[in-house]
């Protein structure tokens, strides 16, 4: 099976940059200061390797109206990520099964999946 998940490795002391910088930590409720990246896990019995991660980079500036000033994003989505993983992915290992938080079941990934012949 693959497992993908996104996590945020916290760096509050460090300068900012397109890959140190604010993000959205859904477990604290609240938004941190650091790394933010999506990665890919293939399981298969007691075997775990770690076959592709992709560093979030806010490298676009967008305007947001709410709030009244610029903001940085990231030129992907994280579920434009997943996709190229799971690309990638399909050339590299066998798996028939993929785990991911309910975020990522929009009906583009699903189809995306279904596709590749996983299963649901």
């Amino acid at each position: 099976m693959l497992i993908v998940d996104d996590s945020i490795l916290e760096k509050a002391h460090t300068d900012p940059s397109a890959l140190i910088c604010t993000h959205w930590d859904h477990r604290q409720g609240r938004f941190v200061e650091g790394l933010n990246f999506v990665s890919l896990l293939y399981q298969a019995g007691e075997l775990a390797l770690l076959i592709a991660v992709e560093l979030i980079e806010k490298t676009e500036a967008v305007w947001d109206a709410k709030a009244q000033k610029t903001k940085a994003k990231s030129k992907y989505t994280k579920n434009e990520y997943l996709r190229a993983m799971l690309r990638v992915a399909q050339q590299q290992v066998a798996y028939r099964y993929l785990l991911a938080d309910s975020w990522y079941a929009s009906a583009e990934n699903l189809n995306a999946i279904l596709d590749r012949g996983m299963a649901l």
